[in-house]
Parts: structure tokens; sequence; C-alpha cells
């Protein structure tokens, strides 16, 4: 897995590079990309035939092993259904998919100025492959990249887990961290949060190996993977911040010299901010903020002293479980007093796998509270192994194993009927019985912000030599034709049309005249 995300994290900063100097080419891209999934299924490969004694005797005579083999296989083709269907996830069109379409469309990667795109400069790790991927004419190759990501976070939920488990509770750990609807609609979209929880929950592993046999190479494999974590979504940098808290633990507890201990705090940092350091140069050099748009009028940090409220701590984590946009799985809710009922039974490396999620946890309640379940995946990850531990706790008492085994079953069962109603929606446009048109003019939300060209009057009047304004668009991914948005026009840029959406039009373009207009998009265009 490691070789995989060396390869990958290579494959974005050629990207990146290719952008910084003006080679955003199709072809190019295209090129780039087939040789990455050459080499990424040829690793891939290598890891199965690595681990073929562990997969042959997956399979045991144990009912919960292939009921839950079943299970997982059954929910990752549910969840595959919506992956193969076309893009209608807000922040997908807004920026993630949006913003490398506006790079190839230029050739380069530039800071965009206004209110609409101020994300261009921030690390964007996975939006360059994102870039690479749409050069083949679709979003769906991103959305099946993002999912198998999802995928690949469950193998390393599985590999951490037998560190400390046997298969079955490792597969259980493994059910419990995708029973979350959060992780199931993110396997569908073209979002970033699978990557960086791949990224972060391997670093996991690494730093939990380092804890168990004092090796530095783990350490330093975690650190690299932390840098692109941190490169594919720059919240994780609060949760190196809790990685350094559980060194400091560590080392303390294990009585290390200070000295040591600063050398190797100091090396794991610079190892991490190296990987992310390109993007921070180039977000500087652009708009003289490294971390822009943190630290500015576009992204309150929203911060008040009813953070460190115990009541305010309790409400929210009841909401990330319960009332979040993209929930989590309430079985973590029943677990956690099980933590405390038998903490003391964590020792060893055990201990130090609780003393991580904790901390983690910990981590994520500090960052900017906005992003719902999906910004706490990475402490899902290795919270559901601690869950599994906890069953582990009770093998000797059967009802009450037999009970807690039941519950996660009977939650990933209830998350795969869920996103199954979720996802019928894209079958007649996978079996072709509709068409890409009908299908997202019907489902897109094109009263807040979604475009598209529902009548294709766009794609057959306006010209690669046209330029449109746009002024009240928000999600532009499915913008097929020359445009400037209001957000970061200047006063030299041209233009021969102007569209707007849900918007009138501004006073000082009241000499132009209204050609098109559509009831069902919201959208007028005008000509002077």
């Amino acid at each position: 897995m490691f070789t995989f995300a060396i390869l990958t994290g290579i494959f974005s900063y050629i990207i990146f590079s290719l952008g910084i100097f003006g080679f955003l080419y199709k072809q190019i891209l295209i090129i780039l990309s087939l040789i990455y999934i050459i080499l990424s299924v040829g690793i891939l490969i290598k890891n199965l035939l690595n681990n073929k004694n562990e997969i042959l005797h997956l399979v045991q005579n144990d009912k919960v092993i292939i009921l839950s083999l079943s299970l997982l296989i059954l929910q990752q083709l549910v969840n595959l259904i919506g992956a193969l269907g076309p893009e209608l996830s807000f922040d997908a069109l807004w920026y993630h998919l949006t913003l490398p379409k506006i790079y190839l469309l230029n050739h380069k990667i530039f800071f965009i100025p206004g209110g609409l795109f101020y994300y261009s400069v921030m690390p964007k790790f996975t939006e360059m492959i994102y870039a690479a991927f749409i050069s083949f004419g679709s979003e769906i190759y991103a959305k099946l990249f993002h999912f198998i990501f999802g995928l690949l976070t469950i193998l390393v939920i599985y590999k951490i887990g037998r560190l400390y488990l046997p298969k079955k509770l490792s597969i259980i750990a493994c059910i419990i961290f995708s029973s979350s609807l959060a992780f199931d609609w993110l396997q569908i979209t073209a979002y970033v949060d699978l990557i960086r929880t791949f990224f972060e929950v391997l670093s996991f592993y690494y730093l939990l190996h380092f804890a168990k046999n004092r090796n530095v190479i783990d350490l330093m494999k975690s650190s690299i993977l932390t840098g692109l974590a941190i490169s594919t979504k720059l919240i994780s940098v609060f949760d190196l911040v809790g990685i350094n808290i559980f060194l400091i633990i560590f080392y303390v507890k294990n009585s290390y010299q200070s000295k040591f201990v600063t050398k190797n705090l100091l090396l794991y940092n610079l190892v991490v901010f190296l990987i992310p350091l390109p993007w921070f140069i180039f977000s500087y050099i652009s708009t003289g903020n490294p971390m822009y748009p943190f630290l500015t009028k576009l992204y309150p940090s929203g911060y008040s002293w009813s953070i460190f409220n115990p009541l305010f701590f309790i409400e929210i984590t009841w909401k990330i479980f319960t009332a979040s946009p993209d929930p989590l799985s309430p079985i973590f809710l029943i677990f956690i007093p099980l933590v405390f009922i038998n903490i003391k039974k964590f020792k060893e490396g055990k201990f130090y796998l609780l003393l991580l999620s904790i901390i983690i946890y910990f981590s994520w309640y500090f960052t900017p509270l906005t992003g719902g379940g999906r910004f706490i995946l990475p402490f899902t990850g290795i919270f559901s192994i601690v869950c599994a531990i906890l069953i582990d706790f009770y093998k000797k008492q059967k009802f009450e194993t037999t009970v807690l085994i039941t519950v996660v079953i009977l939650a990933i069962i209830i998350s795969i009927i869920f996103r199954f109603g979720a996802n019928y929606k894209y079958l007649p446009v996978i079996l072709a019985k509709e068409t890409k048109v009908e299908f997202l003019c019907k489902n897109l939300n094109l009263n807040f912000g979604d475009f598209y060209d529902c009548a294709n009057f766009f794609k057959n009047h306006i010209k690669v030599k046209d330029k449109v304004l746009l002024i009240g668009f928000h999600n532009e991914y499915y913008v097929d034709f020359p445009f400037i948005d209001q957000s970061f026009l200047k006063p030299s840029d041209k233009f021969n049309y102007i569209a707007t959406q849900n918007s009138n039009l501004p006073n000082k373009y009241k000499n132009w005249r209204i050609i098109y207009q559509n009831n069902v998009t919201h959208v007028k265009l005008y000509k002077k």
C-alpha cells in the first residue's frame, strides 16, 4: 500500500508541475494516466500475491466471516452503482471537478481571484489527478478513482485490525467503518475525503507499527503519508497536531531522552511539511498567504470560547453521529460507553490504538466544524478497530458478543438498503435507458447553484470564438462553452454574451437584449 501511495503522490505532483509551467494538455495527461493505471494495477496485484495465504485462509467455515464478507461485497456493488452515474454532489460540481476543468481549458494552474473559486491555490493533490481523468471525457473516471480509495481504506483497516485481532473481528472492524452513511455517500462522489482518509489511516498503521517495533523507517513512512493527507485536504494539519501529541506521550511513557525526542519530532514534521510545500509556495506567490483562503475573510475560523464548554462538546458529538447531513454510524455511540467500562483492559499496543483514536477525535473537534461526518472519517477508521477490540473483550460472554456482532451486521444491512434506495436513480442512465441530459436535468438542484444546458441551446449557438459572462452561477462543472465568471472578471476581459442564473442583470448591462430564457434551468442569455 505504501508503494501505491508514493506512486499516486508522484502522479499528482507531475501533473502539478505540468500545470505550473503551462503544459496541462489532455493528450499528455491521458498518456500519464495510462502509465499510472498500469503501474498501480501491477503494484496491487503484487500486494495480493504477497498476501495470498491470508486471502486463501480468510474464508473459513465461519458463518460470521462469510456473512460479513458477503455484506461488504454487496455494499461495494451498491456504492458502485452511484459511482458509475453522473456527478450530482455540490462541492464536486463547485470546485473539486470545476477547478481541474478550468485548469485544463487554460493548460495551466493559476490563482482565480474573487469570491467563488477561492480554493484555487489551496493544496489540490486529488484535483490534479481529477484533471487527468476528466481528460478522458467524463467525470465518472474521477468518481471511480475516489470510489477505489474507499475500498483501499477498508483494506488498510483490516490490516491494522490484524495487528491486534483475529480475522473475524478484523472484518467486523471493516464493517463498522463502512456502515457509516457518510462513507457510503462519499464513495459515489468526486470529493477528496476518502483519499485523505486512506492516507491518514495508512499513516496511523505505520505509526502504530512504530509504537510496537520502534522502527524509525515506519515513523518516516507515517510522516510521508501524513504529508500526502495534508496535500489532499489542508484540514489534516489538525491531525498532525494530534500525531505530535501521541508521539510525545509515547516517548515520555517509554522514557526516551529529550534530545532524541526533539530530533525525531523535528524530523517527522519536516518531512510532513516538505510534501505540501510546493503548494504553500505557489499559494504564497499568488496571494501572499501560504494557506489561502484560510486566515482571510473568505474563510473565517468561527472559533469561540464555547468549544471549551463540555456541554457544547457533548452536543457536537451527538450531532455528528445523529443529525449530520452525512451521518456517521450510530454504532460508535453504542461503543463509546464500553470504552470507559473496559478501559483498563487496553494494554500495550491496544492502549496506543485507543490513545491515538482519542487524540485524533479531539484534533477534529478543534477544526472548523463545518464538514459533517466526512471530516471525521480518519478517526472512525481507527475507532472501528477499537470497537472490534471491545467485542473481543466479551468473547467469553457469548450472549454479549452475539448481541454486539448482530448490531454491527444490522447496521450495515440498513446502510445497504438505504444506499440502494438512494442509488437506484442512477440505474436507468447507467443502463442507457435514460440519457445523461434527461438524468441531470431531472436530478440536479437547478434552483440552488447547479447548471446544465438542458435544451442544448448553448451547445448549438455558442461557438469556440465566443465568450459568455456568467452572473449568479455557482456550480459550473457542466458549463461546456467558453466563459468568464463575474467573480474573477477583469476590466480587460472581453465577452459577447451574458448568462444569468437565478439573478437579475446588473444595470450597467441594461442595453443588452435577452435572446434565450429557460424556466427549468432558471437561465437567461443576453447579447449586446
